[in-house]
This record gives C-alpha cells, structure tokens and sequence, in this order.
C-alpha cells in the first residue's frame, strides 16, 4: 500500500478522534467502577512521525497494522476506497468477520 501525504494526513486525524473517543469511554467506565480519578489513563496521541512509522515500518505481524487502522477508518471506509480490499471492511467484503456471532433471542417461559 503506497501512503500518500493526504492518506496519511486524514488517518492521522482519525487517529486523533479515535484516541479521544476511548479516553472519553476510559473515563465514563471508571467513574462508574468509582475511580477517584476518572480521567487518568494511559492513552497518549502519537506524534505525527510515530503514527507514520508504524504504517510504514515492515512488522512481523501485517495483521495487526491492517486492524488497526480498520479500527480507526470504521465509519469512514467510503474515504479510502483504496485501503477497503486492504483492510477488509465489511462494506466490501460482507459480514464482519470480527464480528461476535448473532446470538439466539428468545424469553425463557418459566417451564
């Protein structure tokens, strides 16, 4: 995959919204466990040459870079039409195959 600048430039906002989002989500969960301090977590933005080495850098495991930046593109795969085979977003592929399996609903009668 070639990362133009204006690929990497938009991934790496995403990142930026990403990271917000699950230090929000960190935080609403430790106010509910009790947390006297909510807030503090461990989860910091990449500077710019970071995010860019790790999509860059060759890794001993492609699958994880793929999920990751699945992760951060979720609700904007229409964006990167040329990432979509590359990341298997379930637009273009079917179903999620990440995704947890339908589960059976039903009530139970009490027999």
């Amino acid at each position: 995959m070639e990362w133009t600048v204006k690929i990497v430039d938009r991934l790496y906002e995403l990142h930026g919204q990403h990271i917000d989002r699950l230090r929000a989500d960190l935080g609403a969960a430790n106010r509910l466990l009790g947390s006297s301090t909510p807030a503090k977590t461990g989860l910091k933005h990449l500077t710019r040459a970071e995010f860019e080495a790790l999509l860059r850098q060759p890794t001993d495991d492609p699958e994880v870079t793929r999920l990751w930046i699945r992760r951060i593109i979720r609700g904007h795969e229409r964006e990167f039409p040329a990432l979509a085979g590359a990341t298997g977003t379930p637009h273009v592929t079917g179903r999620d195959p990440l995704a947890a399996p339908p589960q059976p609903r039903g009530r139970k009668t009490g027999t």
